[in-house]
């Protein structure tokens, strides 16, 4: 008990930590880079969306060439899960 209450009056009580409030210029700069990040993100999608539009053609073209082999790596996964049983 002696040991534990010498523990217990050794330690430092810990320092309480004050949240200090943002400054405008920091809350107005986070707003900022969150604007901007999400500007980015929209004309991104938009982009992506668009460039279906514009290959679909060719899209369709690699879906069909990759189709057999999707076709035969599923079959691949059956036949390992068959062994493994």
């Amino acid at each position: 008990m002696a040991k534990k209450k010498a523990k217990e009056e050794s330690e430092e009580p810990e320092e309480e930590v004050q949240d200090e409030p943002e400054d405008e210029e920091e809350s107005k700069g986070g707003f900022l880079k969150k604007a901007v990040k999400v500007i980015l993100g929209l004309a991104l999608i938009i982009v992506g969306i668009g460039s279906y539009w514009y290959w679909w053609p060719e899209l369709v073209l690699v879906i069909k060439g990759c189709l057999g082999a999707f076709v035969a790596l599923i079959g691949l996964v059956v036949i390992m899960i068959g062994v493994s049983d």
